[in-house]
């Protein structure tokens, strides 16, 4: 995959890893989760132009919140090795 990028990760033994696949110049729009390929993130805003800082903290947001609620066992088993 061209232009691929992790900008996030969770502390873990085996870590989740966002993972862009689509940018507007240098602004991420889409990314993914490295253990759920199939499952896409898109930014958006309400602004006429985008901002890189809003859009890699919206994105980042919503992979929080997947690896919450989709990767538990992971979260678990970091604070069990600690």
């Amino acid at each position: 995959m061209d232009n691929v990028e992790t900008f996030g990760t969770l502390r873990a033994m085996k870590k989740s890893a966002l993972r862009v696949t689509k940018w507007l110049g240098d602004i991420p729009i889409e990314t993914r989760c490295s253990f759920c390929p199939e499952t896409l993130f898109h930014a958006a805003s309400p602004h006429h132009c985008p901002q890189k800082a809003e859009y890699i903290e919206r994105l980042q947001r919503a992979f929080d919140s997947h690896v919450a609620d989709c990767h538990r066992e992971e979260i678990a088993a970091t604070d069990a090795g600690h």
